[in-house]
């Protein structure tokens, strides 16, 4: 496949010239206009479901007419009458069976004698619940191997790395159906991809072997860098004194400011885009003990895993699970019972740690996983498998902590946090044993499997 034209520039620690408009600061003319009537729709939307669309006419009042339009060859044809509520939101379900794209607009009069007022059109996606979403689209000789899954926080973009020679990364549009390689033009090898919520930046850890020790800015190993999807720019992480930033495993908060990158000299760090504020998370005096970095949806959080000395009986060692806070530092959050473990998931908030923990008295190829979850202000820690036989297989927890999927050898289950309920997925696809990676929503799981990665959109409780 040939590579797209992606542009290399820097990124100065301070400066982040790629962020998504969102995150930048708005003018005081900007304050001062009129807020933008907007038209939401889930990107993708399973066959069988209704199409929910929700919108938002500032300014239109109550009892205002609404007309929903859906774009049809080179026509816009009505589908749908309503009217506003308070403050001008409205909301529509249709029932759409053709599998496709299909683009929607609204329309109102803000007073019974002023202007139209249109919305922008807003596109979603009718398929099938189970998709493979690489069959006859990555070439599998060159590629034999997927790994580094992730997915935007609504389920539209899908990202991966690809390997068997030098490795690549691919983003898939769900509701576009497009597959993109990011990899930057001038490397030799990309790894990673993590999304920003909305999919616009992915963070990637690249190498190119042209950048030589006698320059400046020299590494030895993968730097990573972001990738604007809409430009096409690829940003190094560069700091201040013009050194490019060594570090592989990035992982992108969903507004895209915060990077976290693990260092091949041991340790990690989070670094603050904007802003050029940087973290080092563990102390230097543990970095080689401290491993399986997750960052929070929110930027603010993350947890690890710090193994401890060596028992002088057993040489075992005895994890401890940490969490860092901006602001407030690092602190050992309990786990009683268990010594083998490893943090899994975070909510976006940080208030939930969603932990893989070997499961007492089992070893070797018989041994069971239980997914724990470990409340970071009570310090109560729930046990949601413990009452399968053979444990959990995988687990993904929702950004808002609302559910967890969990995977078990006896199928999947979604988990409710907040009333302790946990029901079997359905339906439940044979593959969907083993999970890998969630929307932030929990709307959409991904699963790789050698070449092929599927997405699957589980009907939630």
């Amino acid at each position: 496949m040939r590579r797209p034209p992606v542009l290399a520039a820097a990124l100065v620690v301070g400066m982040l010239p790629t962020l998504p408009a969102s995150a930048a600061p708005a003018s005081a003319a900007e304050r001062r206009t009129t807020p933008e009537q907007v038209l939401v729709v889930a990107p993708v939307v399973p066959v069988g479901e209704p199409v929910e669309l929700v919108g938002l006419f500032p300014g239109a009042g109550e009892g205002r007419r609404v007309v929903v339009q859906q774009r049809r060859g080179g026509d816009w044809s009505v589908v749908a009458r309503t009217r506003t509520a308070s403050r001008g939101v409205f909301e529509v379900r249709l029932e759409e069976s053709e599998q496709r794209v299909h683009r929607y607009r609204a329309v109102v009069r803000r007073s019974p004698d002023g202007p139209r007022a249109r919305t922008r059109p807003a596109l979603t996606r009718v398929a099938p619940r189970v998709e493979e979403i690489t069959a006859g689209l990555v070439d599998s000789e060159a590629y034999g191997d997927h790994n580094s899954l992730d997915v935007s926080a609504d389920g539209r973009f899908v990202s991966w790395d690809s390997r068997g020679g030098d490795p690549d990364v691919f983003v898939w549009d769900r509701t576009r159906q497009r597959l993109a390689l990011i990899s930057p033009r001038t490397s030799q090898k990309t790894w990673g991809g993590s999304l920003s919520a909305d999919g616009s930046v992915a963070a990637v850890s690249t190498y190119n072997s042209a950048i030589r020790p006698d320059q400046p800015g020299r590494t030895d190993y993968a730097f990573p860098g972001l990738v604007d999807l809409r430009a096409g720019l690829f940003a190094p992480l560069v700091s201040k004194d013009g050194r490019i930033g060594e570090g592989l495993d990035p992982q992108l908060s969903d507004d895209a400011t915060r990077l976290l990158v693990t260092s091949p000299h041991g340790g990690f760090g989070l670094t603050q885009l904007v802003r050029g504020k940087r973290w080092w998370i563990p102390e230097r005096g543990t970095d080689e003990r401290a491993e399986r970095p997750v960052l929070a949806a929110g930027g603010r959080h993350v947890a690890w895993v710090l193994q401890g000395e060596p028992d002088p009986v057993t040489s075992q060692r005895r994890a401890r699970l940490m969490l860092w806070e901006q602001g407030s530092g690092r602190r050992e959050l309990e786990v009683p019972g268990r010594t083998a473990f490893a943090p899994v998931g975070l909510s976006a908030d940080g208030t939930l740690v969603l932990v893989s923990a070997a499961r007492p008295g089992s070893e070797g190829s018989t041994a069971a996983y239980d997914l724990l979850l470990v409340s970071t202000d009570t310090g109560l820690v729930r046990d949601l498998t413990g009452d399968l036989p053979r444990g959990a297989y995988g687990g993904v927890l929702a950004d808002d902590g609302s559910l967890v999927h969990v995977g078990t050898w006896e199928g999947p289950f979604v988990h409710d946090t907040a009333t302790g309920r946990r029901v079997p997925v359905s339906p439940a696809p044979a593959f969907l044993d083993e999970l890998d990676v969630a929307s932030g929503d929990g709307s959409v799981l991904v699963h790789e499997d050698g070449p092929t990665i599927t997405t699957y959109m589980p009907v939630l409780p």
